[in-house]
C-alpha cells in the first residue's frame, strides 16, 4: 500500500470507485442493456416467425403452382380428348351421311329406272295402238278396193279379233 500511496494513490477512493462503477454496470445492465436484449431478443423471434410464415408461403404457393400446371396438363389432355373425339364423330357421320346418300342415290335411281319403264311401257302401248288403228284404217283402204262388202265384212272383224289379242 505504501507503493500506492507513493504514487499518490488512495486506496479507498480506488475501493470507492470500483463500488460505484460496479453500482453503475449493475444499474446499465438491468435498466439498459436487459431492456435492449430482451428487444433484441424479441425481434430476433419475430424475424425468425416471419422467416418461418415466408417459408411455409413459399411451400404452399409451390404447391398451388404444381396444382395449376397439373390442372392445366389436365385440361390440355381433355380438351385434345375432346377434339379427338369431335374428329372421330365427324368421320362417323360424314361416312353415315356418305352412305345415307348413296343409298338415296340408288333409290332415286331406281325410281327414275322405273318411271323411265312405265314411260316406254306406255309409250309402246300407246304406239300400238295408234299403229294398230293405222293398220286397220290402211288396210280398209286397200281391202275396200280390192274386196266386195261381204269378204271386206270378215276381214275386219278378223284384223279387230288379231288387234285385240295384241
Amino acid at each position: 500500500m505504501e507503493l500506492l500511496e507513493k504514487l499518490g494513490i488512495d486506496w479507498k477512493v480506488i475501493i470507492a470507485q470500483i463500488i460505484n462503477f460496479s453500482l453503475l454496470l449493475a444499474i446499465l445492465y438491468f435498466f439498459l442493456y436487459k431492456p435492449i436484449l430482451n428487444v433484441l431478443e424479441k425481434r430476433r423471434k419475430k424475424i425468425k416467425k416471419s422467416l418461418r410464415e415466408a417459408d411455409a408461403i413459399n411451400k404452399r404457393m409451390e404447391n398451388v403452382r404444381l396444382e395449376i400446371e397439373e390442372k392445366i396438363i389436365k385440361s390440355e389432355k381433355e380438351a385434345t380428348q375432346v377434339i379427338k373425339n369431335t374428329k372421330i364423330q365427324m368421320d362417323k357421320d360424314r361416312e353415315r351421311i356418305r352412305r345415307e346418300a348413296i343409298v338415296e342415290a340408288g333409290e332415286i335411281k331406281k325410281e327414275a329406272k322405273e318411271a323411265i319403264r312405265q314411260e316406254k311401257e306406255a309409250l309402246i302401248s300407246e304406239a300400238k295402238k295408234e299403229l294398230g288403228e293405222l293398220v286397220i284404217t290402211l288396210s280398209e283402204k286397200v281391202i275396200k278396193r280390192n274386196l266386195q262388202d261381204i269378204d271386206q265384212e270378215k276381214l275386219d272383224q278378223e284384223l279387230m279379233k288379231s288387234v285385240k289379242n295384241k
